[in-house]
């Protein structure tokens, strides 16, 4: 009876340590139509929006701080309106510093499979995309933030 108790309130402690080591993680996510890049690392988005056209490229813009030291696995996960993962894209980065800040990019974009009725409906072939995005960012397999944004037709 103490054996299996001490094993709830061992995995719930462990949770709890699990949550309170990215608590303190800063993200930010911004949505775009295009980007700079800097030679420092930096990226910085251009025409911030959160509401895109059929056919626009949109860039996601990532920034992490407050990273724990050491080999950090990171990830963006871009999920259509359905729910359904569309893209993944992933980074092996070191963080050596408390305050190093990680700058990532990725960008999705959808093209029609019909150009000729695309012509005539510029949603067409791709209704499975509009609607609201989200794109999660993940750390050592740990979702810390997730941001959203509209495709419109």
């Amino acid at each position: 009876m103490y054996g299996q108790l001490f094993k709830n309130i061992f995995g719930v402690v462990l949770v709890l340590l699990s949550s309170a080591t990215w608590s303190d993680t800063e993200v930010t996510i911004e949505f775009s139509e295009n980007i700079a890049q800097f030679t420092d690392g930096r990226v910085e988005p251009r025409n911030l929006r959160d509401k895109f056209d059929c056919g626009e490229r949109i860039y996601g813009v990532f920034r992490l701080s407050n990273l724990e030291n050491g080999e950090r696995h990171i990830a963006t996960q871009w999920k259509s309106p359905g729910g359904k993962v569309e893209r993944t894209n992933k980074r092996r980065i070191r963080i050596s510093s408390d305050d190093q800040f990680v700058f990532l990019s990725a960008f999705i974009e959808f093209a029609s499979a019909n150009s000729l009725s695309s012509i005539i409906d510029p949603a067409s072939g791709i209704e499975p995309y509009i609607g609201q995005w989200t794109v999660d960012v993940i750390v050592d397999k740990n979702r810390i933030k997730s941001g959203h944004f509209q495709v419109l037709c």
